[in-house]
Parts: structure tokens; C-alpha cells; sequence
């Protein structure tokens, strides 16, 4: 998949947003907001950071999966206060410029996975069951936030390890898990270690092909 197009991300702070929500929410939370001034000078710093990696780090994915982004735009929202999402992809301003690169690349695996040139849950295949197909890969039914983070560990630990030359990464994020008292995410990357980062990827490369086909033959 040498020749994929890479989408371009668009990194933006939303003065809506802020202006809106975010205030709203600081009458009620009386958090230390910061300034939408401030919050535009951090999305700068973040806009050029990730500009240094865009190019190795989405090509990466798209050869690690076999997969091809659907959208040629990514729109990646900055707010004070969020929890970054995938969908529709919120950044926040906890993060470091650096650490800020991987936390984005974290939410683009799961856009990756779940809006491609073969399945787009957001679009005619918006009622597959994408979460099922990983349920018999890996099991988890009953950890659903553990259950999608296995194809994303999976391919972050390739990343860091195959492409990045930065093993460290790995602890870094399990390290930051621990912080937030994210269990389901530790147990996720439990599974990544003791399965095999590559035998998860050539499942989901297997799974994939499969229902590739299953759309065809329904269309």
C-alpha cells in the first residue's frame, strides 16, 4: 500500500465551542479556564508538532492495516475541559506537544478502524456491527471500552516499535493509563501483551478481507 493517499488533518481550536460550552460549563465547574487566546497559541504549538510526524505516522497505519482512510479531511477539534474523542475528534489541552502527537494518533486508529474505504460506520454501513466481529476475535463482551482498544494497542505498539523505533512509547501510554485509573485500557493492553501485537493485526487484516466481502455480496 506504498502509493495510499494520506488525508490531511486539520487541527483547529472552536471558538464556538469555547465560546458556548465551555463557558457554560465554568459557570457550573468554576474550573481555571484558560483564555481562548491561550488555547489558540497551544493549538499552534500542537498544529506544528504534529506536522513533523503526519506523513510517517498515516502512512504507517494505513500500511500496518491494509486499510485506507474514507475521509480525505480530518477535522481535529481543540476545547479546554474535553476527554478526546475519535468521533467527532476532540483534542484537549492536557497534553504536552509531544504527547499531544500520540494521543491523536491513538484517535485516528480508532478512525481508521472504523471509517475506511471498506467499512464506514458513520455512513450506509452505520448499522454493521463492527464491535461483534471483534467480540469473536477477542472476546470482551462485556468490556466494551476494553474490547476496542485491542486493535488500537495492537496497532500503536506495531507504531511505536516497527516504525517510530520508540518501544518506550508503549510504557508511556500503559504508565498514563495507570494514572487516569483506566482499567478496561490496562486490560486491553494486557491482551496485546500476551497475544502479540502482530498476531492481533493479522486478524484483524483476515477479519477485514472478510467483510469486504460480506458488503459485496450484499450490495
Amino acid at each position: 500500500m506504498s502509493k495510499v493517499k494520506i488525508p490531511e488533518v486539520r487541527i483547529n481550536f472552536s471558538w464556538l465551542f469555547y465560546n458556548d460550552i465551555c463557558l457554560q460549563l465554568d459557570k457550573v465547574q468554576k474550573w481555571d479556564l484558560p483564555s481562548g487566546d491561550k488555547c489558540e497559541e497551544w493549538t499552534e504549538a500542537y498544529r506544528k508538532e504534529w506536522s513533523k510526524h503526519q506523513t510517517k505516522i498515516l502512512t504507517a497505519l494505513q500500511d500496518i492495516t491494509g486499510l485506507e482512510f474514507y475521509r480525505s479531511v480530518i477535522d481535529v477539534t481543540t476545547a479546554p475541559g474535553v476527554i478526546p474523542k475519535s468521533y467527532p475528534l476532540f483534542m484537549s489541552f492536557r497534553n504536552r506537544p509531544a504527547e499531544f502527537v500520540e494521543t491523536l494518533t491513538h484517535e485516528l486508529i480508532h478512525v481508521l478502524l472504523t471509517d475506511n474505504k471498506i467499512i464506514s460506520i458513520y455512513g450506509d454501513n452505520r448499522d454493521f456491527k463492527l464491535g461483534d466481529e471483534w467480540s469473536k476475535l477477542f472476546g470482551f463482551d462485556d468490556d466494551f471500552n476494553c474490547l476496542v482498544h485491542i486493535p488500537v494497542h495492537a496497532i500503536h505498539k506495531k507504531l511505536f516499535v516497527d516504525v517510530l523505533n520508540d518501544p518506550q512509547g508503549v510504557e508511556r501510554d500503559i504508565e498514563q493509563m495507570k494514572k487516569f485509573g483506566a482499567d478496561s485500557y490496562l486490560k486491553s493492553w494486557d491482551y496485546v501483551e500476551k497475544e502479540g501485537y502482530e498476531v492481533i493485526i493479522e486478524k484483524l487484516r483476515i477479519s477485514y478481507a472478510d467483510i469486504a466481502k460480506t458488503l459485496e455480496n450484499k450490495s
